[in-house]
C-alpha cells in the first residue's frame, strides 16, 4: 500500500464521475483498503449499522442499467413518477449515450449546449470497476461481537426515535474513510447520491433492499483509476471558512 501525507491525500480526493474501464484495479487491492478500512474506521460504540455491498467489474451491465437511473439535472423530472417521459428509457439511453461521447471526446461546447438544450447530466460515476452501496444494517451487535460478550443487552437502533441518523453517521464517516484510503493506494473514487429506482428500468443493485429500512441507499462510491483522457472543469466554488466555522 502507498503511505502518504494525511494532507496531501486529501488534496488529491476528488469526485471522479469518469472511470478508466479498461484499467481495472486488483481485487487483492480493493479488499486491503475494505480491510483497512474495517480496522481503522470508527463506528459509535463499535456497533457497525450499516451493510456495503461490493459490486465489481463482472456487473458491468448492470452498472451500465444503473446510471440511467443516476439522471440529474431540472430535466430529470421528466423521468421521475408522473414525468412525461417516465416509461421511456429508451430515449433517455440514447440521450445519455450522446451525453457520455461529447465528455469522452472533450467537447466542452457541446456538453455545455446538452445541458442547456436538455437540462440534463448522468453520474458516470457508478460504472465504477468497483461500486459500493451503503444499506442500513437492521441488528446490532454481530454474531460475532455477542458470542464475544459485547454487552449483556441487545441494540435495536431500528426502533429509536432518531433511526435515520446512526446509520446515516456511521454510512458517511466510513464512505469518507474508504475514499481517503483509496487515494492513498493509488486510486480515485467517486460519490453518488442522486439516484431512483424505478419499474420502467430494472437494476440489480437497487434491489436487495431490507424491508423496514429508513432509507433504501444514501449513497454509492464508486472506485477505480481515473480516466485521465477526461478533463475536469473545475468544481463549484466552496463557501468561505468563516462563513461556517464560528469560534465562540
Amino acid at each position: 500500500m502507498i503511505t502518504k501525507n494525511l494532507i496531501d491525500v486529501m488534496k488529491n480526493r476528488h469526485n471522479i464521475k469518469f472511470f478508466d474501464q479498461k484499467k481495472i484495479p486488483d481485487k487483492e487491492l480493493i479488499k486491503q483498503i475494505l480491510k483497512d478500512g474495517h480496522n481503522f474506521i470508527p463506528h459509535k460504540n463499535n456497533l457497525i449499522q450499516i451493510d456495503i455491498n461490493v459490486w465489481g467489474p463482472e456487473y458491468e451491465e448492470e452498472k451500465k442499467a444503473l446510471v440511467l437511473n443516476t439522471v440529474c439535472g431540472p430535466g430529470k423530472k421528466h423521468w421521475r413518477p408522473g414525468g412525461k417521459y417516465h416509461n421511456n428509457f429508451k430515449i433517455l439511453r440514447d440521450y445519455y449515450e450522446e451525453w457520455r461521447s461529447y465528455w469522452l471526446d472533450m467537447r466542452k461546447d457541446r456538453v455545455k449546449s446538452y445541458r442547456n438544450k436538455l437540462g440534463i447530466e448522468f453520474n458516470e460515476q457508478v460504472r465504477a470497476p468497483y461500486l459500493l452501496t451503503f444499506t442500513q444494517r437492521i441488528k446490532s451487535p454481530t454474531q460475532n461481537q455477542i458470542d464475544n460478550n459485547f454487552y449483556g443487552y441487545d441494540f435495536n437502533y431500528n426502533d429509536s426515535s432518531n433511526k435515520g441518523e446512526r446509520w446515516y453517521l456511521s454510512a458517511g464517516i466510513h464512505g469518507y474513510g474508504i475514499a481517503l484510503l483509496s487515494v492513498n493506494a493509488g486510486l480515485s473514487a467517486g460519490f453518488c447520491k442522486c439516484f431512483f429506482n424505478t419499474p420502467f428500468n430494472y437494476s440489480k443493485i437497487l434491489e436487495p433492499i431490507i424491508p423496514n429500512q429508513t432509507e433504501k441507499i444514501p449513497f454509492m462510491l464508486g472506485l477505480g483509476y481515473k480516466n485521465e483522457n477526461v478533463n475536469y472543469w473545475g468544481p463549484l466554488p466552496k463557501a468561505k471558512e468563516e462563513e461556517y466555522i464560528f469560534w465562540k
